[in-house]
């Protein structure tokens, strides 16, 4: 199997994920952070961002405001749990003083 097709596959189940949130790219591109996904928060104007890099297991950071969540090589449904979770107020992150 060519990285082409993968990344064509993964690029097909983020998309199947994500649905109408996903933004991102019909083939993922080879070693380059590409925004795949925004999605609406219910209690914030900040969207939750998703990116993934393809390397050529697939890689995601999820961004909302000033976090950043850097993953391995997670699950596509993982991944698309947390952002979910974030965006609809079901996973809650704060920021501690130390």
């Amino acid at each position: 199997m060519k990285l082409d097709d993968i990344y064509r596959s993964g690029a097909y189940t983020l998309k199947t994920l994500f649905g109408k949130n996903y933004i991102g790219p019909n083939i993922l591109p080879h070693a380059k952070k590409v925004l795949i996904a925004k999605l609406s928060c219910i209690n914030s104007p900040n969207p939750v961002l998703v990116y993934a890099i393809a390397w050529p297991s697939i890689f995601y950071e999820i961004k909302f405001g000033k976090i950043k969540i850097e993953t391995g090589t997670i699950s596509a449904q993982l991944c698309h749990e947390i952002a979910n979770g974030i965006a609809n107020d079901m996973i809650g992150i704060e920021v501690e003083d130390d």
